[in-house]
């Protein structure tokens, strides 16, 4: 029989007496650093350390040019963000004008033929409409959403 499942749910059982003792060591190293007892207990040192570090650590002080190097980041940001949607807006309109080229003059025969009704036409017009109004359906989702969500320029004050 496989023991993995009873090890593991004993093992979920015994996380709480763990954390209970770990609870106790780090009292007893917070009860001996105020009391100012002497090293010795090797369970309760480590936590003893922990805390010394804790404690002791330096507060590093705020750079005076904080918020100026704070802004030259967010406008390198921007700088970044900017090329890359007139990145992405360039290779959409090259994909639109490739799949143009492609794919309109198959489309246009197949619209003509199925106009003059010669019933060789392969054009499904569900298929077309489907289309279409999916494309509408995106269209309208991203106007709303563009409408509910602050652009980068309205949130900047810019």
């Amino acid at each position: 029989m496989n023991n993995m499942g009873t090890n593991e749910h004993d093992s979920i059982h015994n996380i709480e007496p763990l954390r209970m003792r770990e609870q106790a060591l780090q009292d007893a190293a917070e009860r001996a650093e105020r009391d100012g007892v002497p090293p010795g207990d090797p369970a309760v040192d480590p936590y003893r350390l922990v805390l010394r570090g804790v404690r002791q650590a330096p507060i590093q002080e705020i750079p005076a040019d904080f918020a100026q190097s704070t802004l030259r980041r967010q406008q390198a940001l921007q700088q970044a963000d900017l090329l890359e949607r007139s990145l992405t807006q360039v290779l959409v309109g090259l994909l639109a004008v490739a799949g143009s080229v492609l794919a309109l003059p198959p489309t246009l025969a197949a619209i003509i033929g199925a106009i003059r009704h010669d019933g060789n036409s392969a054009l499904q017009w569900p298929l077309i409409l489907s289309a279409g109004l999916a494309l509408a359906l995106v269209w309208a989702i991203d106007r709303a959403w563009a409408r509910r969500t602050p652009s980068m320029r309205d949130s900047t004050g810019s």
